[in-house]
């Protein structure tokens, strides 16, 4: 999973102070450590992370995308910047939950197909390499693949792969990648955790690098470490429906692969597959209104901290709009 920073500091960015005291603080973190006794290390993880979450005064909300990257405030209240998140929340949760973990596609049983599927494409990008797992398993099975990677990569299994320069250490915005680069971009839960600011310039330069065919999976519904609405997120930030995502895609020049698609949606329940094809050269048509409509969308998700039960009529202007089915 990828990790997606303001490219010009590891630092977060603007924050909203939250109403607190050091003394609810102490008994939140004073009543954490003291079940640690009681759960197995698994759940320590999970409590180290809900720990972390509550002893910081900050807290990131997400925001509206736009083309440009920058994005603009909006929906309750005065909105932060959307094109940072909390660094050191990333890297505590990268430590203690990724790096235990197998990569999801080979967990979930569907990379195997992936690689069958792909046999023609000869060059690979992983785009969101996270701790390296899915680089290491599709090496073993002769797959030619780099990645681009922004959190530390040295502490974790992406070291090798960062020493021989196979792993570019960047944000999805800003990928150091030629046009046209790629035969097949694979990126495995990734731009659920891309704030939403940087979304639009993210699949932006997901298509450009790629020849013409992507293989995604976005996740839709919380971590399992978020809470739910309305507390804000710090994992999944980008929750939204597919149709929403199928039309940022269609917005820079994609289509669904159908077949592809409910392949593995037959097969594999558990995922969310984004498979697409990306023919420069026969771009689909897209109104105007298309951009507007997405972007609403955006800010009443943001608005309802992520309760899409409110957007319903907002989805439908973006499937009317962009003509999704």
């Amino acid at each position: 999973e990828a990790l997606q920073l303001d490219s010009q500091s590891s630092r977060p960015g603007s924050m909203v102070s939250s109403t607190s005291c050091s003394s609810c603080k102490a008994s939140m973190v004073y009543h954490f450590v003291s079940m640690f006794r009681i759960f197995s290390v698994r759940s320590a993880s999970f409590l180290v992370l809900m720990a972390l979450s509550f002893s910081r005064a900050e807290v990131y909300i997400p925001g509206i995308m736009s083309t440009s990257g920058v994005s603009k405030p909006v929906g309750k209240g005065t909105r932060p910047s959307q094109t940072q998140v909390d660094g050191d929340f990333y890297r505590s949760y990268q430590h203690n939950v990724l790096q235990s973990r197998k990569p999801f596609a080979v967990d979930k049983g569907f990379i195997d197909e992936v690689i069958s599927l792909h046999s023609d494409k000869a060059k690979w990008l992983d785009a969101g390499a996270g701790t390296c797992g899915t680089m290491e398993y599709l090496r073993d099975h002769g797959v030619d693949v780099v990645g681009v990677e922004l959190s530390p990569s040295r502490r974790t299994g992406c070291a090798k792969f960062l020493d021989s320069g196979d792993l570019k250490e960047a944000p999805l915005h800003l990928m150091p990648f030629q046009e046209n680069q790629f035969d097949l971009v694979w990126s495995s839960e990734v731009l659920e955790h891309v704030p939403i600011g940087l979304v639009m310039k993210s699949v932006s330069q997901i298509v450009r690098v790629a020849k013409r065919d992507l293989f995604l999976t976005i996740a839709m519904k919380r971590s399992g470490f978020d809470p739910p609405p309305p507390a804000l997120p710090k994992i999944h930030i980008t929750v939204m429906p597919r149709k929403w995502w199928d039309a940022v895609f269609k917005f820079h020049g994609c289509v669904v692969n159908v077949a592809v698609r409910q392949q593995f949606m037959n097969k594999y329940p558990k995922a969310t597959f984004f498979p697409y094809i990306c023919n420069k050269n026969d771009m689909p048509v897209v109104s105007p209104r298309c951009l507007p409509a997405i972007e609403d969308m955006g800010e009443c998700a943001i608005s309802n901290n992520g309760d899409l039960n409110e957007c319903t009529e907002k989805q439908h202007t973006v499937d009317k709009e962009c003509q999704i089915v």
